[in-house]
């Protein structure tokens, strides 16, 4: 789902329209998860708006909390806390003495318009 959002977003020339994009996309996005999930017994939601995160330490990064407008995929009942291992798989996935760079789609989108 990240790299067809990614895809979809790389060539916009302005904020109102990538939120058109997006908008106009969820339901192009909606079977990408759906698909994703056939094999799975998992309900899902997909939304698009402002959402709260709250602050991560990583590495000595402060990742700071706040609201960010993004897209929220929720998988059953959404009770885990595993949107930093979605944002950034390497939180979760690599041990400490890795030499990552990391980046961020949001943050490049945001960039981009701000």
């Amino acid at each position: 789902m990240q790299k067809e959002l990614y895809n979809s977003l790389k060539n916009t020339k302005s904020i109102k329209e990538a939120r058109v994009l997006i908008t106009d996309r969820i339901v192009d996005f909606n079977n990408i998860v759906k698909e994703q999930l056939k094999d799975a017994d998992y309900s899902y939601s997909i939304d698009y708006g402002m959402h709260e995160f709250p602050e991560k330490v990583y590495k000595g990064v402060t990742y700071e909390e706040g609201e960010y407008e993004s897209v929220i995929i929720t998988i059953g009942d959404g009770n885990g806390k595993n949107f930093w291992c979605v944002l950034f798989p390497p939180l979760c996935m690599l041990d400490e003495d890795s030499n990552i760079e990391y980046s961020s789609l949001v943050k490049e989108i945001i960039d981009k318009y701000f």
